[in-house]
Parts: C-alpha cells; structure tokens; sequence
C-alpha cells in the first residue's frame, strides 16, 4: 500500500503508480539527464541536497532523484520514495578503488556491502547480509553487461562509511582492504541494500563508478588546478550519464519479464 501526499524530503507528490526509482550522488549528473527524460511531469527541489524528477524513459516511468552521498540521505530518501509506491531502486554514484589494479573505465557492480557506517547495521540487524535484489542483479548480466559495452564490469564487495573524507575511517578501510572480494568503497551501497530487509517488497542494485583509488585521494582531495577538478566532475558526469540508461534497460526487462 502506498500513500499519497507531499514528500517533505524529496518534495514530490503521490507517485504511487511509478515503481521505478534512479537515485544518483552527482548534481552534473542530474542536471545533464534531466535534459533528455521525455514527457516530465514533476520537477522538485527538496531538503537540501535533494532533487527529483518525475518523468519517462524509452517507455519507462521513473523517478529521478539527487541525493548527498551519505547513509542517513539514502536510508531518509529511499524509505520516502518507498511510501510513496516505488520498488525497484537503482543506485548510480560514485566509490575509490581499494587494493586490486582496476581495469579502463571500470565500473563496481556491488554483489555485497560491508557497512562501517552506523545508519546500515541499525536497519538490517548485525548479523544480516547486505546484498542485492538478486532479480535485479541477475537482469544486469542477462541484458545490461551484453548490451553495454563503454565500461568493464566489475563485480566486488564494497565498503561503506559515512564519509571518506575523515582519516580514521580510511584506517578502518584499510584494515579490510584486503580480504578476497573487496575491491571499493562508497558511502551509498550498504544503507540502501539494508532497506531490503525493512521494506519486504523493495529491490535495489548499486553500480559505482570508480572516481580513482582510495590511497591517492586519501593523500590528498586537492586537485592540482581547476582544469583538473573540471576533468574530474565532467568524467564521473559522462560515466554516470550511460550508466543511467544501463538503469533504464534493466527496468524496461524487469517490465517485460512480470507475469
């Protein structure tokens, strides 16, 4: 059952007969998709740092949010997304790679999430699992990753924290960098896969695109010049912009496969 109203997060309307939801960490991301979304409906500006679009894709309804790359934003965001009637959530945002050499233009597909935030493990219980809808992940390989082929495909365990920016948890990330499997970190993926086990009827998958490694950026987030920051934003940006249209096929089989 879903409610209607105005979101005092997101600011949408009752959008209870959209089950598809996009939420991405990148305001030059948002802005560029925003452009192409045909036949919008909504356009709202939220609580800070938070944006959405109600609109149509290739024959797909969704809802297009910009969130802040934090746990608290995800779990605040998704569960009023929720409420409002969405399912199927896809994550685009942002993560460092962590020991093992990535290939060109790799992008994480996140088979599981080791939470080092506080937000995760309160939500889903300690001794839970945090992992995708496996329909959602097992859609990706049989349409997405055949049909796709600008990124490598990388499927890995990431970490996630409440920031990367604060150096006592770039040593707790190192601590696990090196166990099998785990090849990222994020501040997106462990609250959202957590939310599966609140809301029974919500399937999530969270694609990352790797910004650089960890080691680098921890040795400093300062960019040598604006043309170097500006290459950065604009990268992640393209990157993040296929990757929506990655979300948009995976919806669109998820569409067609439902009895």
């Amino acid at each position: 059952m879903s409610l209607t109203g105005i979101g005092t997060l997101t600011g949408l309307y009752g959008i209870s007969k959209i089950s598809n939801a996009i939420i991405i960490d990148n305001s030059k991301t948002f802005d560029n998709i925003k452009k192409g979304v045909e036949r919008v409906t909504s356009e709202r500006q939220g609580a800070a740092g938070v944006r959405s679009v109600v609109g149509r894709q290739a024959g797909v309804d969704i809802v297009l949010v910009q969130i802040p790359p934090y746990p608290e934003a995800v779990a605040e965001v998704v569960s009023e997304l929720y409420l409002f009637g969405v399912r199927r959530i896809i994550s685009i945002s942002r993560a460092y790679s962590i020991g093992r050499l990535m290939p060109q233009r790799p992008v994480v597909i996140a088979k599981a999430a080791i939470p080092l935030d506080s937000v995760s493990r309160e939500i889903s219980g300690e001794e839970l699992p945090l992992m995708p809808s496996s329909k959602m992940e097992y859609t990706f390989r049989s349409t997405a990753e055949l049909r796709f082929s600008d990124f490598n495909w990388v499927y890995g365990y990431t970490i996630t924290v409440p920031t990367i920016y604060v150096r006592p948890f770039i040593e707790k990330i190192r601590r696990i960098s090196g166990k099998r499997g785990v090849v990222a970190v994020d501040s997106v993926t462990a609250a959202l896969y957590s939310l599966q086990y609140e809301y029974t009827h919500l399937e999530t998958l969270s694609l990352l695109v790797i910004a650089g490694h960890l080691d680098k950026y921890a040795s400093s987030s300062i960019a040598r010049s604006l043309d170097e920051l500006n290459d950065i934003i604009e990268r992640i940006g393209r990157n993040e912009t296929i990757l929506y249209m990655v979300a948009i096929e995976i919806f669109k089989r998820l569409r067609e496969t439902q009895p």
